[in-house]
């Protein structure tokens, strides 16, 4: 029975205690009856507590000259009603008492006060009421405290005014005429200005009509930016709403745009942080001629934060324009434009730059404009599929490179790595390009070629070349998710475009072709520019002829199966429209190497125009050398060089640029030396200079040679006249190949002598 005991006497002390509450039916109307009365009946629920809360906090309240006695008979009938619908001490008393110790604070007039009794008068007599009571009395506290109309451990609503009405109509609710209504959560605040609005406390909705969003808290002038609206909801709940048809006022648009806001309180969001409010507009055709200077923007609009976006879809992206002599040049399409007072960026962009009829083009970009040095930088990443390279229709090129940099009000484009890298590689590859290890690799380990795969698809459905990824995957009986890798790596090297968002694929040209180079059904070229330089830029482009001048250039293979390689001077060559060239330098055509100022590479026609040729060496198998394991035998060069040269080297048929009909053109690389050409012998190891080369030389006349690569010794003669300083007449004789690996000949003269 002792172990019991210390239970028995606490539920001795709760019942006695309840009992004690029970005990008093109503309050007296005297005041200070009921203020005593009121005392013992907080405290028989929280001993000590509510006798001290009534004593110390009520008290001077209720007896303020705030309330005059009819408030007081007010205070006191309530407590009744109340008391006779059963409410408890805590909280409902509490909420109540509360809210009459706050009420002082309000700045209100008696006739509010009764508008708030009336209010509360039906709320307490409505069962159906009766659970949001207690929180109808809390938020009236906190309203009369310091204008918060609602407020938990999350949120907090309140109003910049004092100035509201209680009203019943079927729902409690309060008026607020005019205010500034304001959202606090996490530190951080929202404010709708110069509204008003109705707010219902027993579902917790406030509604709302006319209003005005600023973006400050994202320190952006508000006199600049805002939206404004009409009527508005906002559960109060959250720190969150959404308001449709909204007006957008921003400095960059002479009249208002409209569409959607949603708004957020979170913390610590405020500067380059803040990510609300967000303004997006309904229309996605919104047109803003000189965003910037010569730059023109047309798409749809959204505001973040402090990030001004443009915005568009899948079917009409945004776009920026940027002119230049008045006429279209560079446009970007993106999703998403970040728009700056400064800079205008995208992540991904897919950009197209107009030369002519043509363009250089890429699917996925990041764009960057900064508007004070007025320069725009593209940038190739490493997602998707942004590693592809620039198709370039008017040099009939692809370009991989890492960043192209333009000043829009300067007529050069650079090409080459971002300003930080320490690679500075770039290349430039003919659109014709082929090499089979490179078609070999695409398969992979697979049984099948990926391009046969989708050049079957195709047919098998009736030539359509443009289809999502999946059904591709279902034709080929495997997962579209094992296709998306695929797909990406062939856009990236060409043969495909390929929307990674959408999954939406389109054939290119370039696949087909290369199916028919493999077959041996197409012609092709191994036309490659490979450019390293130690820094600076790969290449740039002269937007005034379209000129592109390649730098850090070492050799250029531009015929495997001829043996024509071009080694630029100063590694640089000047490349035109369709792949013709300007260099100087040096030229291994087979066994003639010429070296010169100035060279024209005519690719449609496969040649090479030798302009300005300081001088042309042979070389010559060395007879007497083993082979090597492919019958290759070491060779060894003419002594003698031809100088002064132009002429033409033709280094394959038109149609056989790849080589593979080689058998059928055995007789390229061809030289046709147009004039006269000369061998001197001023060398000082030839009787220590004494032939003066202005006095003393062979002059060749012009000549036609084939077979450059694979020419016999007694093939090698020219025909023309050695002139030789008056020391005989001149002699017209062939010039020939001798022993010693020099040019000359024997003549056996008359008896009589030269």
């Amino acid at each position: 029975m002792r172990r019991y005991l210390p239970l028995l006497v606490v539920i001795f002390c709760v019942l006695s205690l309840n009992l004690q509450a029970q005990t008093i039916k109503s309050f007296s109307s005297d005041h200070e009856k009921f203020l005593k009365e009121l005392a013992d009946f907080m405290n028989a629920s929280k001993k000590k507590v509510g006798k001290e809360f009534v004593e110390e906090q009520f008290t001077p309240a209720f007896t303020s000259p705030v309330y005059s006695m009819a408030m007081r008979e007010k205070i006191v009938n309530m407590c009744n009603l109340m008391l006779k619908n059963k409410k408890k001490a805590y909280p409902d008393f509490e909420n109540y008492l509360n809210a009459i110790i706050t009420f002082p604070n309000a700045n209100k007039i008696e006739s509010d006060f009764n508008e708030w009794d009336e209010v509360l008068t039906q709320f307490v007599n409505d069962r159906k009421l009766k659970k949001h009571f207690a929180k109808f009395l809390g938020n009236s506290a906190t309203l009369f405290d310091n204008n918060t109309f609602y407020q938990t451990n999350a949120v907090l609503w309140r109003s910049s005014s004092n100035q509201y009405i209680f009203d019943f109509d079927s729902l409690p609710k309060i008026v607020f005429p005019k205010l500034n209504l304001i959202c606090e959560s996490k530190g951080d605040s929202s404010v709708i200005y110069e509204t008003q609005g109705i707010y219902f406390p027993t579902i917790d909705r406030w509604i709302g009509n006319g209003g005005k969003v600023t973006w400050e808290r994202a320190f952006i002038d508000p006199e600049k930016t805002y939206c404004k609206f009409d009527e508005y909801e906002i559960r109060t709940k959250g720190s969150s709403f959404t308001v449709d048809s909204v007006f957008f006022y921003n400095e960059f648009f002479s009249e208002p745009l409209i569409g959607q806001l949603d708004e957020k309180v979170l913390a610590d969001k405020v500067g380059d942080k803040a990510s609300y409010p967000k303004f997006e507009s309904y229309n996605k055709r919104l047109q803003i001629k000189n965003i910037f200077k010569n730059v023109d923007y047309d798409g749809g609009f959204a505001m973040s934060g402090n990030r001004l976006a443009g915005t568009g879809t899948l079917e009409e992206p945004a776009i920026l324009v940027f002119r230049r002599e008045n006429s279209d040049f560079l446009t970007a399409k993106s999703l998403e434009f970040s728009i700056r007072p400064d800079r205008l960026t995208s992540a991904h962009a897919s950009v197209s730059i107009k030369i002519e009829n043509d363009s250089i083009v890429h699917p996925d970009l990041n764009v960057k404009f900064d508007g004070n040095n007025r320069q725009v930088v593209l940038l190739r990443t490493d997602d998707g599929v942004s590693k592809s390279p620039y198709f370039n229709s008017y040099h009939n090129i692809d370009m991989y490179f890492e960043a192209l940099y333009w000043n829009v009000d300067d007529p050069l484009i650079t090409f080459g790595s971002i300003e930080v890298s320490t690679q500075h590689y770039a290349a430039f590859e003919s659109k014709d390009y082929y090499k089979k290890l490179r078609y070999d690799a695409l398969m992979g380990m697979s049984f099948t070629h990926p391009l046969v795969e989708i050049r079957d698809y195709t047919r098998a459905n009736g030539g359509v070349e443009n289809f999502y990824a999946n059904e591709l995957a279902a034709f080929l009986r495997t997962g579209a998710a094992q296709m998306h890798p695929i797909l990406i790596d062939l856009a990236n090297k060409g043969f495909i475009t390929y929307d990674v968002e959408t999954k939406y694929v389109v054939v290119r040209q370039k696949l087909h072709d290369t199916l028919a180079r493999n077959a041996g059904r197409m012609d092709y070229d191994v036309v490659q520019f490979n450019s390293e330089v130690g820094r600076g830029e790969n290449a740039q482009m002269n937007l005034l002829n379209y000129n592109l001048l390649i730098k850090g250039i070492d050799r250029i293979h531009v015929s495997d199966s001829q043996q024509v390689t071009l080694y630029p001077s100063n590694q640089e060559v000047v490349l035109k429209k369709n792949r013709d060239f300007k260099f100087g330098g040096r030229i291994k055509a087979g066994n003639f190497e010429f070296l010169g100022q100035e060279y024209f590479f005519n690719y449609d026609e496969f040649k090479i125009d030798l302009i300005t040729v300081d001088s042309c060496r042979i070389y010559v198998e060395d007879d007497d050398a083993a082979a090597d394991r492919y019958g290759n035998k070491p060779k060894m060069r003419v002594k003698n060089v031809l100088e002064n040269i132009a002429g033409t080297l033709s280094i394959d048929a038109p149609t056989n640029k790849g080589g593979v009909h080689s058998d059928v053109y055995p007789h390229y690389p061809i030289f046709d030396r147009t004039r006269n050409s000369y061998v001197y012998y001023d060398d000082e190891l030839i009787q220590e200079g004494v032939y003066e080369r202005d006095k003393f030389y062979y002059q060749i006349e012009p000549f036609v040679i084939d077979s450059l690569d694979n020419f016999s010794k007694k093939d090698l003669a020219f025909d023309g006249t050695l002139v030789s300083a008056g020391i005989f007449p001149d002699i017209e004789e062939p010039l020939w190949l001798m022993d010693d690996l020099s040019l000359g000949f024997d003549k056996t003269t008359s008896g009589g002598g030269l």
